[in-house]
């Protein structure tokens, strides 16, 4: 589950231009400044770091939103964390047998 609400952005060139075409107000920034979106409007592959919550053990994480959305496939699936062997997403089965929330 992701926890943040904001992300904070550097304007690039490209970026600039992508969150113009949003709607956001950035024309007068620099090249360099930051920004502070809501994660809903990041790109889907953007590689801005998120904190998120395993959905079994509740452990709390910085990881990529697009890693994120490749785990989750898209947040159509819970979250599930690499940081202990029985987080297995196998029939909901963790490999100690334990099952999965």
């Amino acid at each position: 589950m992701i926890i943040s609400k904001f992300a904070c952005i550097k304007i690039l060139n490209k970026k600039k231009l992508t969150y113009i075409s949003k709607k956001y107000n950035i024309k007068n920034l620099q090249i360099g400044q930051t920004i502070k979106i809501p994660i809903e409007n990041l790109p889907i592959n953007s590689h801005e770091k998120i904190l998120v919550k395993c959905d079994n053990c509740g452990i709390e994480k910085l990881v990529n939103y697009q890693s994120y959305n490749i785990c989750t496939k898209n947040n159509t699936e819970k979250y599930y964390c690499s940081e202990l062997p029985t987080h297995s997403k196998a029939d909901g089965m963790g490999f100690g047998g334990h099952r999965l929330a």
